[in-house]
C-alpha cells in the first residue's frame, strides 16, 4: 500500500512538473546553441539574433522562476488538498497508518525538490554547450582519481573526509525532510483553527520555524565550540565526526518531533468540513 501511495503522489507531481522541466530545458538548448554555435558569432551585429538571445534568456528565466515557485506550492497543494480538504475523507479510509500517508507525500516533495534542483543546475549548465557535457560526463572519474590520489598519501585523513562528507550529506537529507514537516505541521495547525485557515497556516509556520532553527543553531553553535579545543590531527578528526554526526542527530531529532506531532494533529485533532 505504501509503494501505491508513493506511485500516486509522483503521478500527481509529475503532471505539473516534467512540462515545466522540458521547457527549462528547452529553453536551456537553445540559449546554450544561440551562444556557443556558429550563430553566436552574428548575435552581436545581427538585431535579429539579439533580439532572440534576448527572449530565449528571459522566457529561460521565467521558465526557472515558475520551477521553483511549482515546486514550493505542488508540495503544499498536494498535503493541503490530500489529507485536510475534501480528499481527506478518503485517504484516511485508506487500510494504512496515518504518518504512511503523511511519509509518502513528504517523500516524494523531497524528491521532486532534489529534482527541480538538479534539472535547474543542469539547465544552467547548458548555456556552456557541449563544453558542459564533456565535463559532467568526466565528472565521477575524476572525483574516483582525486579520492584514489587522497587515499594513497594520506588513507586515514581520506577515510575521515569521506565520512564525514556522507554525515553532512545524510544530516542535509534529513534537514530537507524537517523543513517540509514544518510546512506540514503548520498546515495542520492552522486548518485546527474555524476562520482564516490560510492566514494561520502561515503564522504557524513562522512560529514554528523560528523556535526550531533557534534550538538548531545554538545547538550547532555549542558544537562548534568543539573544535577550538582540537590540537592534533586526530582529535580534529574526532571532533570532526561529532561535529558531523551532532548536525545529523539534531536534524532528526526536529524532523522526529514534527512528524510526530503533525501525526497527532492528523489523527487526533482534526476536524474536515
Amino acid at each position: 500500500m505504501f509503494g501505491k501511495l508513493l506511485k500516486y503522489e509522483w503521478k500527481a507531481m509529475m503532471k505539473t512538473m516534467l512540462p515545466i522541466y522540458g521547457a527549462a530545458l528547452a529553453l536551456a538548448a537553445i540559449n546554450g546553441f544561440l551562444l556557443q554555435s556558429v550563430l553566436g558569432g552574428f548575435i552581436g551585429r545581427s538585431r535579429i539574433f539579439s533580439t532572440m538571445q534576448t527572449a530565449a534568456v528571459t522566457l529561460y528565466m521565467l521558465a526557472l522562476g515558475a520551477m521553483g515557485v511549482f515546486t514550493a506550492v505542488m508540495i503544499i497543494q498536494r498535503f493541503y488538498k490530500g489529507l485536510l480538504k475534501q480528499e481527506g475523507y478518503l485517504m484516511f479510509t485508506l487500510p494504512v497508518k496515518t504518518w504512511k500517508l503523511v511519509f509518502s507525500k513528504a517523500s516524494v516533495s523531497f524528491i521532486v525538490t532534489v529534482l527541480s534542483m538538479i534539472v535547474g543546475i543542469f539547465s544552467m549548465g547548458l548555456f556552456a554547450g557541449l563544453d558542459f557535457l564533456k565535463v559532467l560526463i568526466e565528472l565521477p572519474a575524476g572525483i574516483f582519481n582525486l579520492f584514489r590520489e587522497g587515499y594513497q598519501r594520506e588513507p586515514a585523513l581520506c577515510m575521515h573526509m569521506l565520512g564525514f562528507s556522507m554525515e553532512i550529506l545524510l544530516g542535509l537529507v534529513v534537514a530537507g525532510f524537517a523543513s517540509i514537516y514544518e510546512l506540514y505541521f503548520s498546515m495542520a495547525l492552522g486548518q485546527l483553527s474555524r476562520n482564516h485557515k490560510v492566514i494561520w497556516s502561515v503564522i504557524w509556520f513562522m512560529a514554528v520555524s523560528t523556535v526550531m532553527n533557534f534550538a538548531v543553531m545554538l545547538l550547532m553553535g555549542n558544537g562548534m565550540n568543539l573544535m577550538d579545543f582540537a590540537e592534533t590531527a586526530e582529535e580534529m578528526a574526532i571532533q570532526m565526526h561529532m561535529m558531523g554526526l551532532g548536525m545529523l542527530a539534531v536534524q532528526a531529532v526536529s524532523m522526529i518531533i514534527l512528524m510526530i506531532g503533525t501525526g497527532y494533529v492528523l489523527d487526533r485533532k482534526l476536524n474536515l468540513e
